[in-house]
């Protein structure tokens, strides 16, 4: 199975960046997996992740726009969403890309979006941390092997 990582910064050190090579630990030999920025064209997948930071009060514009383009594609995978940064880990960038996919009518794999507070530059999670977040890739992974059966 294929998965595609996007991601809601270009700079390879970002929060969401270091969160996504955390995930990418547990998704191990489960699947490829590639990760892509915003700038980037998104390509075919069997599942697509987006990890993301808050800017302003929500998504990053160059991501949302790149969910937008992509969307036919995003249509037809299981998607889910991941959110870090500041006290709330993205939860506003988190919820404005769920409403989105909500209004076209798209469900996102998983019952909720996972969500880290910041507390320093650099990504770590604490036990239950990184069990919530085994959790989440468990969910996504099923959720995309589900899809493939049909």
């Amino acid at each position: 199975m294929k998965i595609a990582i996007l991601l809601g910064d270009d700079h390879p050190r970002s929060p969401e960046a270091q969160l996504a090579e955390l995930a990418l630990e547990m998704i191990g030999r489960d699947a490829e997996a590639y990760c892509f920025l915003p700038s980037s064209p998104l390509p075919a997948a069997d599942g697509v992740w987006i990890f993301t930071h808050e800017e302003d009060g929500g998504c990053p514009p160059q991501l949302l726009d790149a969910v937008k383009e992509n969307f036919s594609l995003l249509a037809r995978v299981p998607v889910a969403i991941a959110g870090v940064g500041g006290k709330d880990g993205g939860m506003n960038a988190v919820t404005e890309l769920s409403e989105f996919f909500e209004e076209q009518g798209k469900t996102l794999a998983g019952e909720e979006p996972f969500c880290l507070p910041l507390r320093a530059q650099k990504v770590t999670l604490d036990a239950e941390e990184r069990m919530d977040l085994f959790w989440h890739v468990d969910e996504f992974l099923t959720a995309v092997e589900r899809s493939l059966r049909g």
